[in-house]
C-alpha cells in the first residue's frame, strides 16, 4: 500500500511538473531550440524529457517537435520512453543477409569498389562508368562499396581540389552523388561510409551521414520544400514531401527523381551474410565485412590487412574482409580470412602526393563458390587497372 501511495504522488507531481512547463512561456523559435538541444546533448549523455525541457527552456511539445526535426535532418537522437539520448557516432552496420540463386557451378559474383570521392576533381568519373559498363556486361546485380563515397569537406586537405558543382556542404555533395554516380537497371550498390571525408561530417557534428546521404538518394533536393506529412519513418521522423513531386512519392522515395538502387549498410564497417538457396536452413553462411578504417598507408601493403586478420578474436572472424581507405590493391589470404584491399577511384591528390601515397585505380569483381555447409571452398579476386588521365588523352581523338 505504501508502494502504491508513492508511486501515485510521484505520478502527480510529473502531471503538475508537465502542467507548469505547458503554462510557463519558453523558447518557441525551432532553429534556436535546435542548436540549444544540439549543444545540450553534444556529450552523449541520457536525459529525462522534462529534466531537457527545463535545461532547454522549452516546452515538452516543442522539444519533442525539435528532436523529430532533428532526427529528419540526420542526426540521431532517440526518445525512448521519456528518455532522449544523441549518439555522437553513428552505429556500424547490423548483419544484413543477401540471398544468392544458385548459379552454375555453385558461383557467387559480384562487383566491389570503394573510395569513389566523389565531388574531387580528381575522382575518376570515366572509371566508375567503366565499372558499371562492365558489371552490365558481366550480368552481376550487386555491387559493396567500401566508403567514401563522396569526399566531404577539411579545409586543410580537399579545399581547393573539389568541384564547384559538388560544393562543400552534405547535402550539396549528396546531391552530386545522386546526379552522377551511374544507374544501371538491375544493379543495386550496398554502402558504408568512412571515418574520413564523408566521416568528418559525422565526428564534427555528429550527424549520421549515410543515413542522410541514402535519405537525399531517395528524395533528392529537387523533390523537396520542407513539407511534412504525418506518417513517421522508422527512425519516428516525420517524412517530408515535396509538392511538385507527391503524386510520384510512394514509401519516401521519388520515383520520378529518386534513386533505390544505393542502399546504406552502416558507418565504418557492416557484416554481410551470403546464403544460396540450396545451403543447410541449419548452416550459416559466411560473413563478408566491408570495412573502411583509419590511419595512414603501412610501409607493406598487405601489412594492414594482416594486423587487422590478426587482432580478431576467434570468434568475431569473418570469412573475407573487404577494406577501402588505403586507395591501394591488395590480397592476401591470413588467418583463414581473405583480406582484399578495394583499390580506389581518384588519381593521387596533392594531399597523397605530399605524402607520398600512391593509387591504386581500379575496381574488382569477386567469384566465391560456397558450399552446402556455408563455407568458401573457393575463391577468385579479378582487379580491373586504370592508370592516371594524361595516360588516356592520346586516345581522345
Amino acid at each position: 500500500m505504501p508502494n502504491k501511495i508513492a508511486e501515485s504522488q510521484r505520478i502527480n507531481q510529473l502531471e503538475a511538473e508537465v502542467e507548469r512547463l505547458q503554462r510557463t512561456p519558453r523558447v518557441t523559435d525551432a532553429d534556436a531550440l535546435k542548436k540549444r538541444l544540439l549543444s545540450i546533448t553534444k556529450k552523449g549523455e541520457t536525459w529525462s524529457l522534462l529534466e531537457l525541457a527545463r535545461k532547454a527552456d522549452a516546452t515538452p511539445d516543442d522539444l519533442e517537435a525539435a528532436l523529430a526535426a532533428l532526427r529528419t535532418e540526420g542526426y540521431d537522437v532517440s526518445v525512448d520512453e521519456g528518455q532522449v539520448k544523441r549518439l555522437v557516432v553513428a552505429p556500424t552496420g547490423q548483419v544484413a543477409t543477401h540471398t544468392w540463386r544458385m548459379k552454375e557451378g555453385g558461383w557467387l559474383r559480384f562487383g566491389v569498389l570503394g573510395d569513389t570521392q566523389l565531388g574531387n576533381r580528381k575522382a575518376r568519373l570515366d572509371v566508375l562508368a567503366t565499372a558499371y559498363e562492365h558489371y552490365a556486361k558481366e550480368g552481376i546485380d550487386t555491387v559493396y562499396h567500401t566508403g567514401n563515397l563522396v569526399d566531404g569537406f577539411a579545409l586543410r586537405i580537399n579545399a581547393f581540389e573539389l568541384l564547384e558543382e559538388a560544393g562543400i556542404s552534405l547535402e550539396s555533395q549528396a546531391a552530386y552523388a545522386a546526379k552522377v554516380y551511374p544507374r544501371v537497371p538491375g544493379i543495386t550498390t550496398h554502402f558504408i561510409t568512412g571515418e574520413c571525408h564523408e566521416g568528418w561530417w559525422q565526428k564534427g557534428i555528429g550527424i549520421n551521414v549515410g543515413r542522410v546521404i541514402e535519405d537525399r538518394f531517395r528524395l533528392p533536393l529537387s523533390c523537396r520544400d520542407m513539407e511534412f506529412s504525418e506518417e513517421r519513418d522508422n527512425y519516428g521522423a516525420f517524412k517530408i514531401l515535396g509538392a511538385a513531386c507527391r503524386a510520384t512519392i510512394k514509401n519516401g522515395t521519388c520515383s520520378k527523381h529518386g534513386r533505390t538502387d544505393l542502399l546504406y549498410l552502416g558507418y565504418e564497417e557492416a557484416d554481410i551474410e551470403l546464403r544460396t538457396a540450396k545451403m543447410s536452413e541449419k548452416a550459416r553462411g559466411p560473413i563478408v565485412r566491408l570495412l573502411h578504417p583509419g590511419g595512414g598507408t603501412a610501409y607493406a601493403l598487405s601489412y594492414t590487412t594482416q594486423k587487422l586478420a590478426e587482432s580478431l578474436q576467434g570468434g568475431e572472424k569473418p570469412s573475407v574482409q573487404f577494406v577501402g581507405h588505403y586507395h591501394k590493391f591488395d590480397y592476401n589470404y591470413h588467418r583463414e580470412i581473405h583480406n582484399c584491399q578495394t583499390a580506389c577511384l581518384e588519381d593521387q591528390t596533392t594531399f597523397m602526393r605530399k605524402l607520398k601515397l600512391a593509387a591504386h585505380v581500379g575496381y574488382l569483381i569477386v567469384e566465391i563458390f560456397i558450399g552446402q555447409d556455408g563455407i568458401i571452398e573457393r575463391f577468385r579476386v579479378e582487379f580491373k587497372p586504370f592508370y592516371d588521365s594524361a595516360f588516356y588523352k592520346r586516345y581522345e581523338k
